[in-house]
């Protein structure tokens, strides 16, 4: 079946490319995402600069795990993402599922690696750079777990005003997580060049538990071989 767009974008900024999207996933698709995955989460790894391997860091202390993108709700919700990304579902990764808890976070890193990196050629040997990444909110904290930019420019500094922000996200570029939204960010600029404002941050759970899906989307088909 055809996936029906009922998304509404916003560009949060330009410095780096942001844009809110709301109402990216209906509650059933949130639901199921979940019911797959919360008894699967484990300790989040980071991939270490120097051996490209996987590895625990702490820098990242939240949990979690991975969904295939063959799994149906999977599917159904990377097609209507392709309506955003313009790229078809076969460029993105397994979806990566995240469990927060009070004061669990991430801290800055960005998410394509140093072009002369043995990680950046790790992220990069197969579909090329990851060129976007994509975060769905799948459950909401009570305070914090904001998605936040260091070295950003809101599009209209108004923006950021009559919402309650935790510290870690103030006066910067940020993405209050509500569940059924998403945040879109591009990691390189139009030349398809690294672009380092893409750098960011999963502020702290401060009170309550968040759920995320992160999708990572590269420039061309990742794992895929034409039928």
């Amino acid at each position: 079946a055809r996936a029906r767009t009922r998304t509404r974008v916003e560009p949060l900024s330009w410095y780096p490319r942001a844009f809110a999207l709301r109402d990216a996933l209906t509650e059933a698709q949130c639901e199921a995402v979940l019911r797959a995955t919360r008894a699967r989460v484990r300790r989040s790894t980071v991939v270490d600069s120097v051996t490209g391997e996987s590895k625990v860091d702490p820098i990242r202390t939240s949990k979690q795990t991975f969904l295939n993108r063959d799994e149906e709700v999977v599917r159904e919700i990377y097609d209507a993402l392709s309506a955003v990304t313009m790229l078809p579902w076969t460029h993105n990764e397994d979806m990566q599922v995240l469990e927060y808890r009070v004061g669990e976070k991430y801290d800055a890193h960005e998410d394509v690696g140093a072009e002369d990196s043995l990680s950046g050629r790790e992220l990069s040997k197969d579909g090329g750079k990851r060129v976007a990444t994509v975060l769905l909110y799948l459950e909401e904290p009570e305070a914090g777990g904001e998605t936040a930019f260091p070295d950003s420019e809101w599009i209209d500094p108004k923006m950021a005003e009559g919402t309650s922000w935790s510290k870690c996200a103030e006066h910067r570029v940020a993405m209050k997580p509500r569940r059924g939204d998403g945040l879109i960010f591009w990691s390189v600029d139009p030349n398809g060049k690294i672009d380092h404002r893409a750098l960011h941050v999963g502020c702290p759970v401060v009170a309550g538990v968040k759920w995320t899906a992160t999708v990572w989307v590269h420039a061309e088909p990742y794992r895929w071989q034409k039928p």
